[in-house]
């Protein structure tokens, strides 16, 4: 959400206000305190100035640097759900609305997360992980030494060719190791996510929850696979972290725009139920589908859009009618629990004032 008000950044248990240290992401800085609503709360501030999808890359890393700082910072006094960054609200009013429509899927949500925290895990190839390799497949590193050899003169093919042999050779035991790093680190941990590998060196990057109590136990255990593979792989540990990767709090509000041209493409009237609006999706992947008009080359494209515009108004609408008036648009909140272990994906919608019918 790029609207100016009260930038979100976690919500706790608690049903009093509250001051917090640190420095939030409003142009000077901003006073951190929390917004209560019966006995759970939002962590505030002043928000940022622009939109996060517009900022300078510098200005992004260090506007997420100060919102994680405090979330770190409230994580000492109580157990967090963090909220996705960039998150806002228009006022503390609508901040205490949300907490209030969405009470008990977060109070669920801090059963499951109470007296846990996240550690991060980073695993790389080491330089002793390539020499090693390179001893033990003489053909590879004969080839290796000729494009060597060669020095810039190496045509571009022969270089690739021996950088997809290394590449392949260490795929293959890549598997074997991160299955024993995995299986090492769930022994002392409750979950685990994977997240993106950004390096081509990189084997393994994962987010493991863990009780708060045993994360000795677990960095023991990280010492001990350091010791075990020899120094071919390099450890990187991160934590103790809120469990940004298991319960983070998605805010977000709906364009009128989006949802208006998704209702004109379904051929809606003001307002609909779920049933209505899957009837006229079902009413038009007949007459869109590419295979029936396959001399169009504007085909696919529709048929798309009206399965995103099916999509999107799904959202919208919930379980229950919904107006596509502007008015009501703009008032519906969509509250997003990213999916974790043993609990669904939690979508909850929230209008500033009143409730559907």
């Amino acid at each position: 959400m790029s609207l100016q008000g009260r930038h979100i950044y976690c919500i706790i248990e608690s049903g009093k206000e509250e001051q917090f240290p640190g420095e939030g992401i409003g142009e000077n800085g901003s006073e951190i305190y929390s917004v209560p609503a019966g006995d759970i709360a939002a962590v505030v501030g002043e928000s940022m100035s622009g939109s996060p999808l517009t900022m300078r890359k510098e200005e992004l890393i260090k506007k997420l640097a100060a919102h994680q700082s405090v979330v770190e910072h409230v994580m000492k006094k109580h157990a967090v759900l963090p909220v996705k960054f960039g998150t806002t609200a228009r006022d503390n009013d609508e901040v205490a609305s949300i907490l209030l429509r969405a009470a008990d899927q977060f109070r669920g949500l801090f059963d499951y997360i109470r007296g846990k925290i996240e550690e991060d895990v980073v695993a790389f190839w080491s330089k002793k992980a390539l020499e090693d390799l390179l001893r033990e497949k003489p053909e590879i590193k004969k080839a290796r030494d000729e494009v060597s050899a060669m020095g810039k003169n190496a045509p571009l093919e022969d270089v690739a060719r021996v950088g997809q042999m290394i590449a392949a050779e260490l795929a293959g035991r890549k598997e074997k190791c991160v299955g024993d790093i995995i299986d090492c680190l769930k022994e002392c941990s409750l979950d685990m996510r994977r997240n993106r590998i950004a390096r081509d060196d990189m084997i393994l990057n994962a987010a493991f929850l863990l009780r708060e109590g045993d994360q000795k136990l677990f960095d023991d255990k990280v010492v001990e696979l350091n010791d075990r593979f020899e120094d071919r792989i390099d450890f990187r540990c991160v934590g103790p972290l809120p469990p940004y990767s298991f319960s983070t709090v998605e805010v977000s509000r709906f364009s009128f725009e989006e949802i208006d041209a998704a209702r004109k493409r379904l051929g809606l009237g003001t307002s609909a139920e779920p049933a209505a609006i899957k009837e006229a999706h079902l009413k038009l992947i007949p007459k869109l589908h590419p295979d029936r008009r396959q001399s169009d080359p504007d085909a696919g494209r529709e048929f798309e859009e009206a399965s995103k515009a099916f999509q999107l108004l799904s959202r919208y609408c919930g379980t229950g009618e919904a107006s596509f008036n502007r008015e009501d648009v703009e008032k519906e909140i969509l509250i997003k629990v990213l999916e974790i272990e043993g609990q669904p994906e939690m979508d909850v919608e929230v209008k500033e004032a009143g409730d559907r019918d």
